[in-house]
């Protein structure tokens, strides 16, 4: 019995200690939230992914795992660990729960102030994306562990029917990529050119274009944010498609917001991280020759 009772002793004495030497004076310094497509706090397609940034304060000797909610409209969050970084280094682990909870926790405290940084992407759920019905400002609630409170507003709007628009993205299991390009009914009055991957570099970095698979369409009645509700396929008036390039085409007199040009392209032979997005742009074909008219990057 006094053994017992000089174990609870040394025990209750111990976490004693271990509470008073716990560190936790860390803090969050800034959350971000931004579209992944326009790069900052505006998004004209609820349904494209978002970026979340967090950035931490850390102190000397923080061992207590700090904690980040992430509001509960978003989905496709991690579910493997990742890494908090300190520029090159390592200083802590991360984990998502299926509560919408970021937990950092630190095997090995911080020997000095330091801040680290984490990113990942999510998607707005179904429901979430539904409820969106109109042009609007939502704000999105992050809170900590530490108290901080982080409110970080999107303004959904609609895109512009006057500018070209191009969208595209990886299937990243054979490392392939599509592409879809609007172009405004008012733009066709001369030839379209659609590059593939202008300003790559190497050409064995460039996307080479399957033949066969483009194919276009008249949008001819728009939603609130613009986006496609009807539409009809359309064949240009001349087609010089190849591997490199999309070189169409239209009749100017067509009915309707702006013509829809989709392909897909061959697997990249070399690993190229630029975003996809940057890899197209958008020509007018001119009496003095081809002319670049746009590029989105």
């Amino acid at each position: 019995m006094r053994f017992f009772l000089q174990c609870l002793f040394y025990y209750c004495v111990t976490a004693a200690v271990t509470l008073v030497n716990a560190k936790d004076d860390s803090f969050f310094t800034n959350v971000g939230l931004r579209d992944s497509v326009s790069g900052y706090a505006y998004c004209r397609d609820p349904s494209h992914w978002f970026q979340i940034d967090a950035e931490l304060f850390l102190s000397e000797g923080q061992d207590r795992d700090v904690f980040l909610s992430i509001p509960r409209e978003f989905t496709g969050l991690p579910t493997e660990p990742f890494e908090l970084m300190h520029k090159s280094q390592v200083i802590g682990k991360v984990m998502i729960s299926d509560d919408h909870l970021v937990q950092i926790s630190f095997p090995i405290p911080p020997k000095e102030n330091i801040t680290g940084n984490l990113r990942f992407m999510a998607k707005l759920d179904p429901d979430a994306v539904e409820s969106i019905e109109a042009p609007r400002i939502i704000n999105y609630n992050f809170y900590s562990s530490q108290g901080e409170h982080f409110k970080e507003p999107i303004r959904f709007e609609p895109r512009s029917l006057g500018a070209v628009h191009v969208d595209g993205g990886m299937f990243l299991h054979n490392n392939t990529a599509w592409f879809v390009v609007d172009i405004p009914v008012e733009q066709l009055n001369e030839p379209v050119y659609v590059s593939s991957d202008p300003g790559a570099g190497s050409p064995v970095n460039q996307h080479q274009i399957i033949q066969g698979t483009a194919r276009c369409e008249l949008v001819t009645s728009v939603d609130s944010f613009h986006r496609p509700r009807i539409t009809e396929p359309i064949e240009p008036l001349e087609d010089y498609t190849s591997e490199s390039s999309v070189l169409m085409k239209f009749d100017h007199n067509l009915d309707g917001y702006y013509v829809r040009i989709l392909y897909y392209t061959r697997p990249r032979i070399l690993e190229f991280d630029r975003p996809i997005r940057a890899q197209t742009a958008f020509y007018k074909r001119t009496v003095k020759g081809l002319t670049k008219y746009a590029i989105y990057s």
